[in-house]
């Protein structure tokens, strides 16, 4: 096993590569899995394990697809978009999980709500509740932290 230290994203990191390595990356954030993805392409290695994170982290503004599939579909994935996989609970109890169901539906319900009233075409990032509110209902939680000027129907 042999240890570099570098800049992964310098184009001479591809320079540690070669046909014969099993390439490793835990806690790859951002682009920093799509780059060893990249060089494991370019080198042709024969193995790699990756654990991407941060999908956020990204260096543009929004995702770039890698696979055909997706640059066909014109995936464009923004920061904020990016960030929701992060907030999947994967430790707690049922109590928690269903909280966590209940707040992704509400925001997904407000994001479509804005888009239907031509308010937002992006997803729009909603502050944090406390979960208690959510007893309170999808009414109530569209007046949490001052959207109340931003819905003006009946």
């Amino acid at each position: 096993m042999e240890f570099v230290q570098g800049d992964a994203f310098d184009e001479a990191a591809a320079e540690v590569f070669n046909d014969k390595q099993h390439a490793v990356a835990l806690h790859a954030c951002g682009d920093l899995h799509v780059t060893l993805i990249e060089h494991t392409v370019e080198q042709q290695l024969p193995a790699v394990t990756l654990s991407p994170c941060c999908y956020h982290l990204v260096r543009g503004e929004h995702y770039s697809p890698l696979s055909d599939e997706g640059k066909q579909a014109g995936l464009a994935l923004s920061k904020h978009e990016l960030r929701i996989p992060l907030q999947e609970t994967v430790t707690g109890g049922e109590r928690v999980k269903r909280h966590r169901e209940q707040e992704m539906s509400y925001r997904l319900g407000f994001d479509a709500l804005c888009k239907e009233l031509g308010l937002s075409v992006e997803y729009l990032p909603v502050p944090s509740i406390k979960k208690s509110q959510l007893a309170s209902g999808f009414k109530a939680f569209l007046f949490v932290g001052g959207r109340e000027e931003v819905f003006h129907y009946s």
